[in-house]
């Protein structure tokens, strides 16, 4: 039995033979990645700890030291030769393999996972988003403020049958029931992806009856 996400992985080794390691590679075309980097990255603070799940080359790092903001940087990824270029490229941070759904070692204070679920992980869309749900599961587990998720919209005129598009109406009833409460949705930066933000602490203080937290 083949494990999930091996056509995934076949994938993006194929392009990375066609197109080297940019961003490309990734699916994601040169412009594009900022502008997803941004979106992600709205409630990291200085000082904290980031782990980078599916970091690809280690991009978000570069993009992360240009904005000046220190944090301590980890990356991951299911791809082995991603992980090898990464480590060439920045010898000095902490990049190791994983695998879909496998649990984490450690917690970091945030995670994001830029793109990560954007392929189908099975043939069968249903066994996708259950991969998906233990994935976010244990990734919202490992972290201490903040989880941040990039996803493929719904809302588009085409979508390919390797890709998975993540209904929003499924999503936040799922993290709501299962993750947090306290949860933010953005669907502004561009019009074929949103993120979700979920926050650890969904304290509510009583009796306003609103949440305690606002980091």
């Amino acid at each position: 039995m083949k494990k999930p996400g091996t056509k995934m992985i076949s994938t993006y080794e194929n392009q990375l033979k066609k197109f080297g390691p940019v961003p490309a590679a990734l699916g994601c075309p040169k412009g594009r990645q900022d502008i997803r980097f941004e979106a992600l990255t709205k409630y990291l603070n200085k000082g904290n700890s980031l782990l980078d799940y599916g970091c690809g080359f280690g991009d978000l790092f570069l993009f992360l030291k240009k904005k000046d903001l220190k944090i301590t940087y980890n990356g991951c990824d299911v791809v082995k030769s991603f992980i090898e270029i990464a480590k060439e490229k920045y010898p000095k941070e902490n990049f190791f393999q994983t695998e879909v759904d496998k649990k984490l070692d450690k917690k970091y204070d945030h995670i994001i996972a830029s793109g990560v679920f954007n392929f189908l992980y099975a043939k069968s869309k249903k066994k996708h988003e259950d991969l998906l749900k233990k994935s976010l599961t244990i990734l919202f587990n490992s972290s201490k403020k903040t989880l941040s998720v990039d996803f493929l919209s719904e809302f588009v005129d085409f979508q390919d049958k390797d890709t998975y598009h993540q209904n929003v109406s499924k999503l936040t009833r799922f993290v709501s029931e299962n993750l947090s409460r306290r949860f933010l949705i953005n669907h502004s930066y561009m019009p074929y992806e949103f993120c979700i933000h979920i926050f650890k602490n969904d304290e509510i203080l009583k009796p306003k009856n609103v949440f305690k937290s606002k980091s």
